[in-house]
């Protein structure tokens, strides 16, 4: 569908919950050593076999909607382990059903420390692949979004897992109530490691396939938002819960992989955050307060030059571009350095990057009037299309579609090749009596101004909530919100 000024849609939130939430539920090993204290029997033996290898497959239901299916799978290799898992889900965004089809391997040493990983994502006309290896204190890892592969190389302090060998990791250590854990997870959906906090909560009993198991209970707390399992005495997986009311239940493969007839609720209305009474014409606001609650704000960057906190209260004021001095490009001050190099996803040194760059300022050599003509270039240019994948910009410069993510990490990164400082902002933006979760830029225009290439807004409303001003590593501290987030509006200007 086509966005505009009149039809807003912002989707960081759901790239949050499917590219890490989905990620953290879905691609993890289903199997693991036998945890202390915990009997086993022959229902036990029944539902996952006494045996740490063989083949596991779950259903996947979101809000009791049957949306797909994953299968695992792991044997021994040498002196190590090799673990596999597949998975399809359907689900619905913005009214049209979306398809996530997932494949990773991990190889493990006997004690299940990662060796070396492959995962590919595939979604309609998308696809990331990821292959990666550890080779003494560094994790290298080649990405291949579509348009090349990227070499990436990540200093290692410790151990480093990925989501598919983290359960058999923890339960080669042994696994007691009370047990708690900090791991670092590198997550090949937004390219960067993840710390995760996991609980060994205790032993319960559950019925599973019909027969009473039991089963340890544990909690993973990732980007603040809470991941809840149930693993048996081998730590192969019964149960996961995550945010939005996703789950995975261990099924038999027929009923597994049945046909999903209905994908369920919309994630994007799902996603979204009701409030109290209407802003009337947003875009003309001067100023807006807010109250948030609901959840722990202290991770996020909530305070800015146009955001001031005060208590739960937030008071969000739109930048007047009037008062910005005149500066001439490219910005050399060593101050913004940060925000003039290039990153994982945002390629502002590569020299397609630098001409559309040069394209759209079309000789414009001042600020603020480069970046003012940047978000209209953009807002012109970019077909307004729901993606599903990394936003990365190289990528979207070639096929010139995307949602507020591709919008937002494109404008960045030619910014950024113009010599702008300019950097990803996330949080929420209002439209029509709800919150919805987006993607902006924040430029270095003679002072920062927060600009949206995705909605033609110059400067952005005072709607727009920030709460992450980084790059795309840091969106799973979103999930925390997604769910729990409530928003209350005080008044406005």
């Amino acid at each position: 569908m086509t966005l505009s000024r009149n039809y807003k849609f912002a989707v960081a939130g759901v790239v949050a919950v499917w590219l890490v939430s989905m990620g953290a539920l879905v691609w993890q090993d289903r199997s693991g050593p036998r945890s202390p204290g915990i009997p086993s029997g022959e229902a036990m033996g029944t539902v996952s076999g006494i045996s740490p290898t063989g083949d596991e497959y779950m259903g996947a239901y979101l809000e009791n909607e049957r949306v797909g299916w994953v299968k695992t799978s792991s044997m021994r290799v040498g002196n190590g382990w090799t673990l596999n898992q597949e998975s399809e889900l359907k689900l619905t965004v913005q009214g049209q059903v979306r398809t996530i089809e997932t494949v990773g391997t991990a190889d493990t040493d006997r004690d299940f420390r990662l060796r070396a990983f492959s995962f590919r994502l595939t979604t309609e006309g998308s696809a990331l692949s990821a292959y990666g290896k550890v080779e003494d204190d560094t994790l290298a890892v080649t990405v291949d979004l579509g348009e090349g592969k990227k070499e990436i190389r990540f200093p290692l302090k410790k151990d480093i897992l990925v989501d598919l060998n983290v359960d058999r990791y923890l339960a080669a250590k042994g696994l007691k109530p009370g047990d708690r854990f900090e791991i670092e997870v590198f997550d090949p959906q937004t390219l960067g490691t993840v710390p995760v906090k996991v609980q060994v909560v205790g032993t319960e009993r559950m019925t599973v396939m019909g027969f009473d198991v039991y089963a340890t209970h544990l909690r993973r707390t990732l980007g603040g938002a809470t991941f809840d399992a149930w693993i048996d005495a081998n730590g192969k997986s019964l149960k996961e819960q995550g945010p939005l009311g996703l789950t995975l239940v261990r099924e038999a493969p027929a009923d597994a992989r049945k046909v999903v007839s209905r994908p369920g609720r919309d994630l994007i209305a799902k996603a979204s955050i009701a409030v109290n009474t209407a802003i009337p014409e947003p875009e003309a606001r001067k100023s807006v307060t807010l109250k948030l609650h609901g959840v722990d704000l202290s991770p996020y960057q909530l305070a800015s030059w146009r955001q001031k906190v005060s208590g739960d209260d937030l008071t969000i004021s739109r930048d007047d571009l009037d008062a910005l001095p005149k500066t001439s490009l490219p910005v050399t001050d060593p101050a913004f350095s940060e925000f003039l190099k290039p990153a994982t996803l945002i390629e502002s040194d590569n020299p397609e990057m630098a001409r559309a760059a040069r394209e759209a300022l079309a000789g414009e050599g001042m600020l603020p009037a480069a970046a003012l003509k940047l978000n209209e270039w953009l807002f012109a240019k970019l077909k307004k299309k729901n993606v599903v994948g990394v936003p990365d910009a190289l990528t979207s410069l070639k096929s010139m579609e995307g949602d507020c993510n591709e919008h937002a990490f494109l404008y960045v990164a030619m910014a950024r090749a113009a010599g702008i400082p300019a950097r990803v902002a996330v949080g929420t933006a209002y439209l029509g009596g709800r919150f919805y979760y987006h993607a902006w830029p924040e430029v270095w225009a003679g002072g920062w101004i927060a600009l949206d290439p995705t909605w033609g807004q110059a400067p952005a409303d005072a709607t727009h909530v920030r709460f992450i001003a980084d790059d795309v590593s840091r969106f799973a501290d979103i999930i925390g919100l997604i769910g729990n987030l409530k928003i209350e509006v005080i008044s406005w200007d």
